[in-house]
């Protein structure tokens, strides 16, 4: 995918595009795992994730897996998981295990097998102040882990919430 990161502490990304990238795993856009990352005032659009997933879940526009990563003001759209290509999706954002939260973010659009929007496996996600809107799949699916959603727009996705998500109103 556009990049990679393992094992790093505190990398940050401010006002970039992670566009038209491509992974035959995990992370179309990127993957991070067991780092502290920040982004602010990011794109991530048109990202692609094909082929068999080494974890059985795929993040085609953000993949993390351990650690802690913060999306914060960032536009998470149009992002392309393979239909049939097995294993759970997160279009936008897949956690895998860690503590991760998104704030102000507007996560749209994505197509993918499962979990179009937001997909947690493990670990804990807080969705507070964002829009998830229009994606393929389900908005925000749960399937393990923690899954806060606070202040935000869940709407018009084929199926909003997937899971035992807890909504905090």
């Amino acid at each position: 995918g556009g990049f990679y990161i393992n094992a790093s502490g505190a990398v940050s990304f401010d006002q970039c595009t992670i566009r038209n990238n491509w992974a035959n795993r995990d992370g179309g856009g990127g993957y991070t795992a067991s780092s502290t990352v920040s982004f602010t005032n990011c794109l991530f659009s048109g990202n692609t994730q094909t082929g068999p997933s080494s974890t059985g879940i795929r993040g085609t526009a953000l993949c993390s897996s351990g650690g802690t990563v913060l999306l914060r003001d960032c536009t998470l759209e149009l992002n392309v998981g393979t239909p049939g290509s097995g294993g759970w999706t997160g279009g936008a954002f897949s956690g895998l295990s860690g503590t991760h939260t998104l704030k102000n973010c507007l996560i749209r659009y994505n197509d993918c097998t499962y979990g179009d929007g937001v997909y947690v496996v493990n670990g804990k996600v807080l969705i507070d102040n964002c829009t998830v809107f229009r994606n393929r799949g389900y908005g925000v699916h749960q399937a393990g882990g923690t899954c806060i959603v606070s202040n935000s727009i869940v709407w018009a996705n084929y199926d909003d919430i997937a899971g035992t998500v807890g909504l905090n109103y």
